[in-house]
């Protein structure tokens, strides 16, 4: 969590709201060959610099992890494990790229409601965040997008409280009007 609000603090410096994910590279090497995941990903907020408004810092997470793939995969490494045969590729090229499973996301902020979907779209393991988002966030504040009925996966939410580990998040306050 250190690493995320350390990032956030030089976002903000530069203009930017000061919303980051990290996804850390497992330790297991299991989940390391799983996921194909060997290193790990810092992402925040572009919906300033790049003026669109689809630029939240977990979807710059997801596509950074899925761009990473992507390519790893035309370099000739080989695709994920677990797959058979000629299904491999195919399970590639079809996109597979974006999925987290057994990962673990940690976030500056609650994630709003189209983050916490695209988190359980993505299948991710569960997510730490330090900073609810009373107006909009979907991971227990306005709603619990992976507790909602007939939803097809759940992961697991953890609050990360201030000042736990030494780490606080002052400096770090986000207009209200705004989404996480």
């Amino acid at each position: 969590m250190k690493t995320v609000v350390a990032e956030a603090k030089i976002v903000k410096a530069n203009g930017e709201h000061p919303l980051v994910a990290y996804v850390s590279e497992p330790f297991e090497e299991e989940i390391k060959e799983a996921t194909q995941l060997t290193k790990s990903f810092l992402s925040h907020d572009t919906r300033k610099s790049t003026c669109h408004p689809l630029r939240h810092a977990a979807l710059n997470a997801i596509r950074a992890i899925a761009d990473y793939r992507s390519k790893e995969t035309q370099d000739g490494d080989p695709p994920v494990a677990g797959l058979a045969g000629a299904q491999e590729s195919e399970e590639r090229r079809n996109g597979s790229h974006y999925l987290l499973t057994s990962l673990t996301v940690f976030l500056s902020h609650e994630p709003c409601i189209m983050c916490s979907m695209a988190l359980l779209h993505s299948r991710v393991k569960e997510i730490v965040y330090l900073i609810p988002m009373e107006r909009t966030g979907g991971c227990g504040s306005m709603t619990c997008v992976p507790k909602l009925e007939g939803v097809n996966h759940r992961y697991g939410i953890m609050r990360w409280r201030h000042g736990v580990g030494g780490i606080l998040a002052d400096g770090l306050e986000f207009d209200e009007r705004e989404d996480a």
